[in-house]
């Protein structure tokens, strides 16, 4: 064969190797893959769990942990607590009730905008659906509450400002259910969940 000829096909053999698919920063993926990868990529903020009012349901949360209250018939029923992963959409939560030595464990599972519960256990009073099936509550209103708690102690005087000597001659009592506003300097902003809600400040020792 000619020196020319040899020349001439060399010359088409670079042509086909320089028009070929750049593999440079490719990574071949499998095509099984797709859908997993998609969900990965997807941002999960439609599934963080919100503070805020749930139907009966008054959820708080903090850090990583859920303080709530159910209510049902004008009363305080149970109240809920609970810890989480944020993107968990399924938990396991203890709960008590109001005034009473009924508790036991259940089942929290949140999703967009909404949540279920169902508890475990056969007690009387209010509220006895929860413990039959699995009920949803959807969010209706959103609120920065952190913690909610009960009073523990018999009595605790209520402040107006977070300094001594300003009672307001009112105090919650043991197992009002009050809801942690602010803080401010060793003080507590906080709220009563009543029908005829008390607001006032309360140092953060009395709740210890």
């Amino acid at each position: 064969m000619s020196l020319l000829k040899l020349q001439v096909i060399f010359f088409f053999i670079l042509i086909f190797c320089s028009c070929g698919p750049d593999k440079s920063g490719y990574v071949d993926v499998p095509g099984d893959h797709g859908d997993e990868l998609k969900i990965n990529q997807s941002s999960p903020e439609d599934m963080i769990l919100k503070a805020g009012n749930y139907e009966n349901l008054i959820l708080a949360i903090d850090s990583n942990k859920i303080s709530a209250l159910y209510t049902a018939k004008g009363q305080n029923c149970y109240f809920i607590e609970t810890e989480f992963s944020k993107f968990s959409v399924e938990t396991t939560l203890s709960w008590r009730q109001i005034g009473s030595t009924q508790k036991g464990e259940g089942k929290f599972t949140a999703e967009k905008d909404a949540v279920w519960i169902q508890f475990n256990g056969n007690p009387t009073g209010c509220a006895v659906q929860l413990f039959k099936s699995a009920q949803k509550l959807p969010l209706v209103k959103i609120n920065n509450w952190k913690i909610i708690k009960t009073v523990e102690k018999n009595s605790i005087e209520i402040s107006s400002e977070p300094l001594d000597g300003m009672k307001i001659g009112q105090s919650f009592k043991r197992g009002d259910v009050i809801c942690i506003l602010e803080e401010k300097k060793g003080w507590l902003r906080v709220e009563k969940i009543a029908q005829s809600p008390q607001v006032g400040w309360i140092k953060i020792i009395d709740l210890e």
